[in-house]
């Protein structure tokens, strides 16, 4: 990955990734794989289905305590099929210091855009802690060292988790280093690593990766059945009235989904009734309990303050089994012709205006 990418992906907010840990102590499944569910009480118990990774874990608690703290960015090649590394997610800590100082930097007036760069570079980038990563290795390509394989990954432990005909999966970590952090920062990177490792590692269980290209990018004629935010009925009917619509997954918990919807809002103008916006708001559903109360008047006072006038429905049946399972990152874009079928690109991490309007374009010529 280039160093101009992850700091795109800071620059734009970076991407608030859940995070993937291992079954400890057995060193993983092998052999034939299965593609992984989840069911209604796994969800309530707080457990997440990633998909395109294979991986199913009950999310840790610290991620919602200090979500702007947790940036991430991908890795690998999932084309080439010489390149080992078939794809990585790539997790870090970034200390409220460093958040401050990089929004000093795009703040700076004085500064270019090349200063900036350089400066986001150098005293942004350099400053986080990696964390952990979900790492896919293409069996038969597999480093035969653990060395090369630390390489590979940059990471110093990468413990197997799961093996399958195609790709071996690993949970790649680095050792704890607290050097340069402030004691709030140190507090708070030591109570994620012990977290993850202690609350959110023994939960994980590895399955059949099946990729997105595989799951949202191949839905044709979309069918679904929702509520927006108000209780009125949304089905796939809402693709008609436009040549495109660009659907944004989201949730009310996650920065830099809040971060990128000011952008958002401004797509429908830029493009008059060519095309249309469609939130999903992922902790909200359709059967809402009482208990989604509180989230539904957040998610309403989030759009609010934003100017976000565009539709935004909750999660149904029908969009957790088509679109949901698929999601292995928030927020994720992508793009609905009139037909019902996605086209285009899956846009992973928080964006710019312009980043969405140059996608929309070029599906618009």
């Amino acid at each position: 990955m280039s160093k101009f990418k992850k700091v795109a992906l800071i620059l734009f907010a970076a991407v608030l990734v859940f995070s993937f840990a291992a079954c400890g102590g057995n060193g993983g499944t092998t052999g034939k794989q299965e593609e992984l569910t989840i069911t209604e009480e796994e969800k309530q118990k707080g457990y997440q289905l990633f998909t395109e990774f294979g991986i199913k874990f009950k999310e840790p608690e610290s991620f919602k305590k200090y979500p702007q703290n947790i940036s991430a960015y991908d890795n690998g090649d999932p084309v080439d099929e010489e390149n080992p590394l078939y794809a990585e997610l790539i997790y870090e800590f970034v200390p409220n210091e460093v958040l401050m100082r990089f929004q000093e930097i795009m703040l700076d007036e004085e500064m270019g855009d090349q200063e900036k760069f350089d400066a986001v570079a150098t005293e942004v980038w350099e400053k986080t802690k990696p964390l952990y990563a979900f790492t896919l290795v293409r069996v038969g390509k597999e480093p035969e060292s653990p060395e090369a394989l630390a390489e590979l990954t940059k990471f110093a432990n990468n413990e197997e988790i799961g093996r399958g005909e195609k790709y071996i999966q690993y949970l790649s970590t680095s050792e704890p280093n607290t050097e340069d952090l402030s004691e709030e920062a140190k507090a708070a990177y030591e109570e994620i690593m012990a977290d993850v490792k202690d609350n959110m590692k023994p939960t994980v269980v590895a399955g059949l990766p099946v990729a997105a290209a595989d799951g949202i990018q191949s839905i044709k004629n979309m069918q679904f059945t929702s509520q927006d935010l108000d209780g009125n009925e949304v089905d796939a009917s809402f693709f008609k009235g436009q040549k495109l619509t660009m659907v944004n997954v989201w949730a009310t918990w996650c920065g830099p989904c809040k971060q990128e919807i000011p952008e958002i809002a401004q797509i429908e103008g830029a493009y008059g009734g060519d095309v249309k916006v469609l939130g999903i708001v992922t902790d909200l559903n359709v059967d809402s309990s009482k208990e989604q109360e509180g989230t539904l008047d957040t998610a309403k006072e989030i759009l609010a303050e934003l100017n976000a006038n565009y539709a935004n429905i909750k999660v149904s049946p029908e969009i957790d089994s088509a679109i949901i399972k698929y999601v292995s990152a928030l927020p994720t874009t992508f793009f609905v012709d009139s037909n019902g079928d996605v086209v285009g690109e899956l846009i992973i991490g928080a964006r710019s205006l312009d980043d969405f309007k140059a996608a929309i374009d070029s599906l618009l010529q």
